[in-house]
């Protein structure tokens, strides 16, 4: 008598549908994770860029001119590193007493846009899918 072995065509097949559905569920689950991790960072990262205009401002008693990018916002303030590759930072003086620090998302992170502003206001100012469903 002679044994089969091995996994017949429908038995493969159904391990293929089982594993389809299960990544079909996961991977969208794990971009948002990922998404929302740097949303996070981008978060972080404006925090110490707010403490960094505020150690300015207490050294020098004014706020410093606009800067419209991440390399001009670091050479502002240079105890301050952005930490986030896939946000842009930028730093507006609003008046002689205010300023808003944004952090626009780039790359896969495109769409998700954190503010912050000097009385501590902060939003994400894009779609929850943008930023993974990120809020502070």
């Amino acid at each position: 008598m002679r044994r089969n072995r091995g996994f017949t065509l429908i038995e493969m097949l159904i391990a293929i549908v089982i594993v389809g559905i299960l990544a079909g569920i996961a991977l969208p689950a794990y971009q948002n994770y990922v998404k929302r991790g740097h949303a996070s960072a981008a978060a972080a990262d404006l925090s110490a860029l707010s403490t960094a205009v505020e150690n300015h401002f207490q050294r020098t008693l004014s706020y410093p001119a606009t800067q419209a990018n991440t390399s001009a916002v670091q050479a502002a303030f240079p105890t301050w590193r952005a930490g986030s590759g896939e946000f842009g930072f930028q730093y507006t003086r609003n008046s002689d007493t205010t300023y808003t620090l944004e952090a626009t998302g780039t790359g896969t992170m495109t769409g998700c846009n954190l503010s912050l502003t000097s009385t501590n206001s902060r939003s994400p100012s894009s779609s929850d899918s943008a930023c993974g469903g990120f809020s502070w």
